[in-house]
C-alpha cells in the first residue's frame, strides 16, 4: 500500500453519516414534472443494461444496473451539484466509466472496474469491489465487505462495516474506519412508490384529448401506428410558443427507426423542455436512430433504445441499449390529478463530500463526553 493508513475501529455508539446535510428541493404543484423522482434525467423502475453512451444528468434505477461504459452526469455545468447522480436499488456493475459529479447510491452489491468517481461519495449497502478505479473527491462507504485492487481514494476515507481487503498496492490517502454501528443512509428514492405514482399519473394524463386544449396547453392524440406513420412522413407539431405540449399515444407497442418529431419546425429544439410524450399502455418500446425532442413517460414499457438521443427526461419500466440522454428537464405546466396534491418534496441524501471527516468529528465528541 502506498501510504500507512490510520485504522479506526468503531464499536458502541451509533452514528448516522451526513444526517445534518439534508438537501430539500421543493417541487410546487403544477410546475415541472411532478413526482418522487422529478429530478432524474433517467428513471428506470426495473433493470437497466446500457453501454457506449452517457447521461448528462442523474440516473435512477430501481433494479440491477450494468453500465459499461456509461458516463453519468456528463454535463458538469448543471448547478444541482449536491444531488445523487447514480442511484441503483439492486446490484451495480460499472466498468470503464466515469461519474463526473454527484454521489453514487447502491442498494445491493457494487462492482467498479476501470472507473472514476470524480466528485462524490460511493455508498453501497451490500459488498463493494473497486478494481483499477479511483474516487477523486469523496468517501467509499460500504455496509458489507469492501475490496480494493489497484485502486485509489485520493482525498476521502474508506468507511466499511465489514471486512476490508487490499490487493496489489492500492493508494488510500485517508483513513480506514471500521465498525458495526456505522449507519449507512437509506437510498434517496423509494422506487416502489415512484413506480406507482408515475403509472397513475400517466393514466391520468392519458385521459386528456384535444377537446381539452387551452391557451397554454396543447394536446395531441395518436395511436402507436399513427404516430409511427406520421414520423415517417416528417411529423411537425405546431403550437404557441408559451404552450405546454402533451402528446398522448395509445397502444401497446411502438417501434421507431430514424427521424424525429419536429417542434414548430425549430432546428434547435428550443421547445423540448415543454413537451412530454405520454405512453401509458405501451409495454414494448423500441427506437433505433430516433431522437426524442421532449420527455418520455412510458412507465410500463421495456425500452430498447439504440443510437439516437433523448432531449428530455425518460421514465420507463426497464431499459437497454446505446441511446444518449440529454439533461433537458421538463419545465411545462401539466394538469394535476384531483384533488390537487400538496407540493412534493424531493429529498437528496445530503451526503456532502468528505463526510468521513464529519464522522470522525462526531466520534471524537462521543469519546470526549465518555471521559467526562
Amino acid at each position: 500500500m502506498n501510504k500507512t493508513l490510520t485504522k479506526i475501529a468503531v464499536t458502541g455508539a451509533s452514528t448516522v453519516l451526513g444526517a445534518t446535510a439534508a438537501l430539500s428541493l421543493s417541487i410546487p404543484a403544477q410546475a415541472a414534472l411532478l413526482g418522487p423522482a422529478a429530478s432524474c434525467n433517467v428513471l428506470v423502475f426495473g433493470d437497466m443494461n446500457a453501454k457506449n453512451t452517457d447521461a448528462e444528468g442523474s440516473v435512477c434505477i430501481g433494479g440491477n444496473a450494468k453500465l459499461e461504459p456509461f458516463t453519468v452526469h456528463s454535463d458538469v455545468s448543471n448547478p444541482a451539484s449536491q444531488l445523487d447522480s447514480l442511484v441503483v436499488g439492486g446490484n451495480l456493475t460499472y466498468g470503464n466509466s466515469e461519474i463526473k459529479l454527484g454521489n453514487v447510491f447502491v442498494g445491493g452489491n457494487a462492482s467498479f472496474s476501470n472507473s472514476t468517481i470524480s466528485k462524490g461519495n460511493a455508498v453501497v449497502h451490500g459488498n463493494a469491489s473497486f478494481t483499477n478505479s479511483t474516487i477523486k473527491e469523496g468517501d467509499a462507504v460500504v455496509k458489507g465487505d469492501a475490496e480494493f485492487t489497484n485502486s485509489t481514494l485520493e482525498q476521502g476515507d474508506a468507511i466499511v462495516n465489514g471486512e476490508v481487503t487490499f490487493n496489489n498496492d492500492p493508494t488510500l490517502n485517508g483513513d480506514i474506519i471500521e465498525g458495526q454501528d456505522v449507519e449507512i443512509p437509506d437510498l434517496p428514492i423509494n422506487f416502489g412508490e415512484a413506480e406507482q405514482f408515475y403509472k397513475n399519473y400517466s393514466a391520468y394524463l392519458g385521459g386528456f384529448t384535444d377537446a381539452d386544449n387551452t391557451s397554454t396547453l396543447k394536446i395531441f392524440n395518436f395511436t402507436t401506428s399513427g404516430l409511427a406513420d406520421a414520423i415517417a412522413q416528417g411529423l411537425n407539431l405546431t403550437f404557441d410558443s408559451n404552450s405546454t405540449v402533451l402528446v398522448n399515444v395509445t397502444g401497446s407497442e411502438l417501434n421507431l427507426t430514424g427521424g424525429e418529431i419536429k417542434l414548430n419546425d425549430d432546428p434547435n429544439d428550443t421547445y423540448a423542455n415543454r413537451v412530454i410524450l405520454n405512453l401509458p399502455n405501451v409495454t414494448k418500446l423500441s427506437t433505433s436512430g430516433f431522437s426524442w425532442n421532449g420527455s418520455v413517460l412510458a412507465p410500463m414499457a421495456h425500452y430498447d433504445f439504440n443510437n439516437g438521443h433523448a432531449d428530455g427526461q425518460v421514465i420507463v419500466a426497464s431499459l437497454s441499449g446505446t441511446g444518449e440522454f440529454h439533461n433537458v428537464p421538463f419545465d411545462g405546466n401539466l394538469p394535476d390529478p384531483e384533488p390537487v396534491p400538496e407540493p412534493l418534496t424531493i429529498l437528496g441524501s445530503g451526503m456532502a463530500l468528505g463526510f468521513g471527516t464529519f464522522f470522525k468529528r462526531q466520534q471524537s465528541k462521543k469519546q470526549k463526553n465518555a471521559k467526562q
